[in-house]
């Protein structure tokens, strides 16, 4: 019987480890992290942008998480897209630059990327993030605000968009997630119309110029 008593002791000891164990494990870990993601987007005259991303950690998460990545930053899950193939978009992989600023508890990433923006003919189109909300607009650049949400952590986006001199008609669409936008007019060799226009009047003025010496000239 005193067998059978220290049996099923020990049986019931094991099952409160197996079960206590791994929730306290769990307990442990990070959870639902607030993360906090600025942007810079600059968009070029051909559409190519280049993208600078600060991530704010927590700082318990970041000690704990991030920091130990920097023998491998793409072990990060924000960073690793970049270069594994799983970005719908081009980025070039030399293009990726990472630092650590651990005073700040963030990660800064720089990188190149093709295939964000597209000709339309008329105008031209950039994929932003769909229901971001659109919080000022000056000149050639935009300030989109969001939140994205993943199964671990919740990400609040501040993006700031800056397009190339002389845009007009930027528009955002909240619903598509899509910026509208017209770059100055170029004729077929890449020269702006507007340059066209002010030697075209340089050479009218030359011409009017010398027109009225030789009338003068002449005259006399």
């Amino acid at each position: 019987m005193k067998i059978e008593k220290k049996l099923l002791s020990i049986i019931l000891l094991i099952v409160l480890i197996t079960v206590l164990v791994p929730v306290k494990a769990w307990a442990q870990m990070p959870q639902g992290q607030q993360i906090i993601v600025k942007e810079m987007v600059e968009v070029n005259e051909v559409g190519d942008i280049h993208l600078e991303m600060t991530y704010s950690y927590p700082a318990n998460y970041y000690t704990t998480t991030i920091a130990p990545a920097k023998i491998n930053p793409f072990l990060i899950p924000e960073i690793r897209y970049l270069r594994s193939g799983q970005s719908p978009k081009e980025i070039p992989r030399d293009s990726v630059k990472v630092e650590f600023d651990d005073a700040n508890s963030s990660v800064k990433v720089a990188c190149d990327a093709m295939g964000f923006t597209r000709n339309m003919g008329d105008y031209w189109e950039l994929e932003a993030t769909t229901g971001a909300t659109l919080t000022s607009q000056t000149g050639t650049s935009i300030v989109l605000t969001s939140t994205v949400q993943d199964a671990n952590n919740t990400y609040l986006y501040t993006t700031t968009i800056n397009f190339p001199k002389g845009t007009k008609e930027i528009q955002f669409n909240p619903d598509t997630g899509r910026i509208k936008y017209t770059l100055p007019s170029k004729d077929p060799s890449g020269f702006p119309v507007i340059w066209w226009v002010v030697i075209a009047i340089a050479i009218c003025a030359v011409l009017a110029g010398a027109y009225m010496i030789a009338r003068k000239r002449s005259a006399s």
